[in-house]
């Protein structure tokens, strides 16, 4: 249920308690609901699932914003669905937030490719 809440309710008319609380579920269950999710993501994209895994990975990814593999992986299967636009800029995305990793390197060596 976490994964429906609006954020843009959430950064703007959210009540501070309510944020609280919010905060306070992400910590508890975010780290075990992110893993879960990148396991599936990774087990779809082994099973030529794309549209399984993007769906897992996008949820790792907002269980998790600070793990560049989840966000590296999402943009491969987007790559692998074909989905240019979408791989693009999620590679986009890695370099952008972790500068000088492992992850950012790949993406940008697609991106440098054309994602082709």
């Amino acid at each position: 249920m976490l994964s429906k809440v609006d954020e843009e309710y959430l950064a703007n008319e959210a009540t501070d308690s309510y944020k609280q609380l919010y905060n306070q579920l992400m910590e508890a269950v975010g780290p075990s609901l992110a893993e879960k999710y990148y396991s599936e993501g990774t087990l779809a994209v082994n099973q030529n699932d794309y549209t399984k895994a993007i769906e897992s990975l996008a949820k790792a990814w907002y269980f998790d914003k600070t793990d560049s593999q989840i966000l590296y992986q999402l943009a491969q299967a987007y790559r692998m669905a074909e989905d240019t636009e979408n791989a693009k800029a999620t590679y986009k995305q890695v370099v952008e937030l972790f500068p000088g990793t492992e992850s950012a390197q790949k993406a940008q060596e697609y991106l440098d490719e054309g994602t082709e």
